[in-house]
């Protein structure tokens, strides 16, 4: 997927992010499948998700669409980028006009 920066630049902030939040362990891969299986719980069409994706396999797509563990990675990378101290913050915001 095109990037605005290089790949060795992303994956070094994407590990330090992690790192920061207490789960080293994830990779861009995690992020992958956290895209994919958001796009699937909203209802998105396998296709668009393909798409996205720039898969050319249905098959492929679906890999990473299946809810492994019932979405617990997905949830794991959703914290990692939206954890909830700061989404507090936001809704406390929202609130305030």
């Amino acid at each position: 997927m095109p990037c605005a920066v290089g790949y060795q630049v992303l994956l070094k902030r994407w590990k330090r992010a992690c790192a920061a939040e207490g789960n080293p362990d994830l990779t861009l891969y995690s992020l992958r499948h956290f895209f994919a299986q958001q796009l699937a719980e909203a209802g998105a069409p396998e296709s668009r998700i393909q798409q996205s994706l720039r898969q050319r396999s249905p098959a492929m797509t679906r890999r990473y669409t299946r809810m492994v563990d019932k979405g617990e990675n997905a949830k794991v990378v959703g914290a990692v980028l939206a954890p909830p101290k700061y989404l507090r913050v936001a809704a406390g915001a929202a609130g305030a006009d």
